[in-house]
């Protein structure tokens, strides 16, 4: 949408091509393809079809060399091209016509356009000395091996010094350190392969075909058809209307005006288009800030009278149980917003006193509804200051969740973009970030003011959006008989807490780090010298070098070490045959010090840490948008997952202490899945077999 393609295709591979052949050794560290990720290829495969994009593939090639090739050959026609990757070797194909729409990896992936500058800035390299990089770094995630000791960063070194491999080849003697000299020199003929391997083909013999891989109109109902089946409910009103859609009006379907051609990738998205455009951004010349009795008095009275009311605090903390109130914002309207400083540094402002006792009253009705955007924090601060919250508390991230539950982008911000095309101020446009961070009782009013009613505004906007759209999916019943109801009680819960026996964890600490120190004190007489445990290089080298542990079959990390990782060590351990007495032991001593270690670190010394020092208990975090399934979550700190299994795991539950006269009880159901497709089902084999308590896995299988 952003860059408005006139031409697409997309690449796939085929499965082993030449390199293999040329390389055995190519990518034969990768795991195998998870049998569902196949699945989502033959899907995604469909999808492309639908849309009526062309799919081209080359036997004994990989999409990579496709995509250089059409690259090319398209360019050369005068077409400026983009290719979307997460590849960076595709670097090499940049020029003054193709460049790569980059995407990143990780949770919070993002997308950057390189052309040749980008890549020289990020480098200090031509695109085309990008291929020498490669080959002599090598590539860990296609198992090609670089030279030992040479990186990005000195790879890129000797070729902004010597311009070419073979230029630095043929001066190899004027390379300075001895050991890397060595190095380069006996990894010539790999080096060479290298070059061959990461080089991207584009001269396949294929010709590009602009008329087929021109955007054209597509089967919108087969699209519609496999987002249901998929559930890309967010997605659907994204699309835009095919031209067969005969109930739609011609000046609603988003189309190339040259050439009649519905525009995949137009602006409009004509099917949801609302019937008044939404604003760029938030409307701030009618917000206010209220800074003095008498506009402290008329909100108050607004307030009163209102329909709803929109919250948002701003504080000193992103923890809710220690977070010092710094301003309130309400809004009662879309683009009716009000901001009142209460605990800035500088500036005119209204005491907290004041402002609870004038608005009390309009946040005790429990006839006027709520709303906030991860209501359980505001909420929160709220009551910490005194501020009673009465009524239905809607959240519009829970109704977002509900809505989309696979998606990362809750935040008020992403859903401000995605569903009212707002682009809001960041809270790190206020306070910065790193060292230099400050705390938002550091902002001026004014412009903490503004972020703050933009806020509250968009969280009305949202909901107004998505509660149709929750009607529409079959989903309010669902939100408002289960997930609003649920909101206080998470709240309530966060904010009790629960007892910690801190010298209960010390004295374990303290048993822990004994045992630790036996461990390796032991190890070492194993190994006859001492090392660090803790590095994995140094480990890797008394496993495999001192040791003589078996390396068929083992990965080797990017500095070429044989790794550590517990699957490394698993699989050693899954052929004790093959080991001496003493490697087993040695393999039992660092299962045990890294249980031991992480019991300790992740548990038995940070949990005290975070005792709340104001209630004397820990308040954990319980995410009720976390999972798909709906299941919940628990973090800062993480206490639903404390051990169980271990002997020891179940001592560190032994320091979560109930109120005096309190107990603690575990409840957990029993099949709860299957009990409830038994009743809706009315499947009487199950039910009677849950009546009578027998084994609902046994019993089905001997019914089979």
């Amino acid at each position: 949408r952003e860059y408005k393609p006139d031409h697409v295709a997309v690449a796939f591979d085929l499965g082993d091509t030449w390199r293999h052949s040329t390389f055995p050794e190519y990518k034969a560290t990768r795991e195998r393809m998870p049998d569902d990720m196949r699945t989502q290829l033959d899907r995604i495969q469909e999808l492309v079809t639908a849309f009526n994009i062309p799919i081209v593939t080359y036997p004994d090639y990989e999409a990579d060399d496709v995509l250089g090739t059409l690259a090319r050959q398209a360019a050369a026609e005068g077409s400026d091209v983009l290719i979307l990757t997460g590849d960076r070797d595709m670097f090499q194909l940049v020029d003054d016509r193709v460049k790569i729409l980059y995407t990143s990896g990780g949770p919070n992936p993002k997308t950057s356009v390189y052309g040749p500058e980008e890549v020289a800035e990020r480098y200090g390299l031509t695109p085309t000395q990008f291929i020498d990089l490669k080959a002599l770094t090598g590539d860990t995630s296609d198992n090609i091996p670089g030279v030992p000791g040479v990186g990005d960063k000195t790879a890129a070194k000797f070729l902004t010094e010597y311009g070419t491999l073979e230029n630095l080849y043929a001066h190899i003697d004027e390379v300075s350190g001895p050991k890397t000299r060595q190095n380069l020199i006996d990894a010539k003929e790999q080096v060479e392969l290298n070059k061959q391997l990461v080089t991207i083909v584009t001269d396949l013999d294929m010709t590009y075909d602009a008329d087929a891989c021109k955007l054209r109109d597509y089967d919108r109902q087969k699209v519609v058809d496999l987002f249901n089946a998929l559930e890309f409910r967010s997605l659907l009103k994204e699309l835009p209307q095919s031209e067969h859609d005969t109930d739609t009006a011609a000046d609603e379907v988003p189309r190339d005006e040259a050439s009649g051609q519905m525009a995949l990738f137009g602006d409009d998205a004509a099917a949801d288009a609302p019937a008044v455009p939404m604003p760029a951004g938030p409307p701030t010349d009618d917000y206010r800030l209220i800074q003095d009795d008498a506009a402290l008095a008329a909100l108050a009275e607004t307030l009163a009278q209102a329909k709803r009311i929109s919250f948002d605090v701003e504080t000193d903390s992103t923890d809710a149980m220690v977070a010092t109130l710094v301003g309130l914002g309400v809004a009662w309207d879309t683009g009716d917003a009000a901001y009142i400083p209460v605990g800035h540094s500088e500036g005119a402002q209204v005491p907290w006193d004041a402002v609870r006792a004038a608005l009390q009253p309009a946040f005790a009705d429990a006839t006027i509804p709520k709303l906030a955007h991860n209501a359980k924090y505001d909420f929160t601060v709220c009551r910490r200051h005194g501020l009673d919250v009465a009524g239905p508390i809607h959240d519009t991230m829970v109704m977002a969740w509900l809505l989309d539950p696979a998606s990362r982008s809750l935040g008020l911000k992403a859903q401000a973009d995605a569903e009212l095309g707002w682009t809001m101020t960041e809270l790190t446009d206020l306070i910065g970030s790193g060292r230099k961070q400050i705390t938002m009782d550091a902002v001026a009013i004014a412009p903490a003011g503004m972020y703050c009613c933009a806020d509250v505004d968009a969280t009305i906007r949202l909901y107004d959006t998505l509660a149709p759209r929750l009607r529409e999916a079959g989903l309010w019943s669902v939100y408002a008989e289960i997930e609003l109801p649920l909101i206080p009680v998470l709240t309530d819960m966060e904010m009790t807490g629960i007892s910690l026996d801190t010298e209960f964890l010390a004295e374990m600490s303290d048993t822990l780090g004994t045992r630790l120190a036996a461990l390796e004190e032991e190890l070492m007489a194993l190994v006859g010298h001492e090392f660090n445990l803790r590095s994995t290089q140094q480990l890797s080298d008394v496993l495999f070098n001192e040791l003589g542990f078996p390396t068929k079959g083992l990965k080797k990390t990017s500095s070429g070490h044989y790794s550590t990782a517990v699957a490394t060590l698993d699989a050693l351990a899954a052929n004790a045959g093959d080991l001496t007495p003493d490697q087993k032991r040695v393999l039992d001593i660092i299962f045990e010090q890294r249980q031991l270690e992480k019991l300790r670190g992740t548990y038995v010394d940070a949990l005290p840490a975070l005792v709340n020092p104001a209630t004397g208990r820990v308040h954990t975090n319980f995410n009720q948008t976390g999972a798909v399934t709906g299941r919940m979550s628990s973090s800062n700190p993480n206490l639903q997952n404390i051990p169980i299994r271990t002997e020891l795991g179940r001592e560190i539950r032994r320091a979560f202490l109930p109120a005096d006269g309190w107990v603690l009880l575990s409840a957990d159901y029993s099949q709860v899945e299957l009990r409830v497709l038994a009743h809706v089902a009315q499947e009487h084999g199950l039910i009677d077999a849950f009546r009578a308590d027998q084994d609902i896995h046994a019993a089905t299988a001997a019914r089979l």
